[in-house]
């Protein structure tokens, strides 16, 4: 049964996931992660001092050495697979986001939004994606030339998703470590409103 008043925002976050498995088939251009970069122009930004820079990566050489270099679903108990995806499930594109120490040295939130906002991108054009602050650094660096001005923040996997995600409605009580079913299913417990909305006494 579908959900009534659901606006378009809604939909958007309900499909925006992540996702860690990708149909390798369904390439993305350049030109497609230049466009979602893009939209981060209009995200807000402290002080207005906009030090994020994006590397769009979509050479295959290049997302190897991403793919070896960042945690993968980290929650899930056992290994194998999801110590990382497998030829055939992998992304077929990355951006890389760094901050610029000349412009900001300390830590913001700015890439936090920066990236949700690649990412609905990603979910209006029927795309997916995954956020990965846990990054094995040295080897981007060496292989990118990044400059010592820039630090790495955070790498944005992207690509069609070849997984169902489901949201399971969840109580504070409940474990809320994300898990997998036997079908492979990946389902994410959320609390419902009514344990984080605070009404004013």
């Amino acid at each position: 049964m579908k959900e009534k008043n659901v606006t378009h925002l809604q939909r958007l976050l309900q499909k925006n996931r992540s996702f860690r498995r990708f149909d390798e088939s369904v390439k993305l251009s350049r030109s497609e992660l230049r466009d979602m970069i893009k939209l981060t122009r209009y995200c807000p930004s402290g002080h207005n001092l906009q030090p994020l820079r994006y590397i769009p990566v979509i050479k295959t050489d290049a997302c190897d050495v991403i793919r070896m270099n960042i945690g993968w679903a980290g929650g899930l108990k056992g290994g194998g697979e999801w110590r990382r995806p497998q030829q055939g499930k992998c992304p077929p594109a990355y951006i890389v986001v760094l901050q610029d120490l000349y412009l900001r040295k300390t830590g913001t939130v700015d890439h936090g939004i920066a990236a949700l906002t690649i990412l609905l991108s990603a979910a209006e054009k029927g795309l997916g994606g995954c956020m990965f602050t846990s990054i094995n650094k040295k080897p981007l660096i060496d292989y990118f030339k990044i400059q010592e001005k820039y630090k790495i923040l955070m790498v944005i996997a992207l690509g069609k998703p070849k997984e169902m995600v489901i949201i399971d409605d969840a109580t504070p009580s409940d474990d809320l470590i994300y898990w997998r079913d036997k079908d492979g299913n990946h389902h994410v417990p959320k609390l419902k409103s009514e344990y984080y909305i605070i009404d004013e006494s």
